[in-house]
């Protein structure tokens, strides 16, 4: 659970954003977490899916407009979890 809160309050947001937008803010703060998480080797899927669902009431369009912010997000804070010197890490 460390590493969900870590991840979902490290990602990027713009002062006030979230307190307009916090639908949207949780959506993606928890897509970052869900996502390196599994970067990790943790499955968060039993309680992530259901976070994110949750904030978006459903609708699918408003987590596929997030999914960029998501993935760029994912590419900043994905390095720390990774070894450069780990082999298995690396990208074919």
């Amino acid at each position: 659970m460390r590493l969900r809160t870590s991840s979902c309050t490290s990602t990027p947001s713009l002062p006030g954003e979230y307190e307009q937008h916090r639908g949207l803010a949780e959506c993606e703060a928890g897509s970052v977490a869900y996502v390196l998480s599994g970067i990790a080797g943790l499955d968060t899927s039993a309680y992530s899916v259901g976070y994110i669902a949750t904030w978006t009431h459903g609708d699918t369009d408003l987590i596929r407009v997030s999914a960029g912010n998501v993935l760029a997000a994912v590419g900043q804070l994905a390095g720390a979890l990774t070894d450069p010197t780990d082999p298995h890490d690396q990208a074919d």
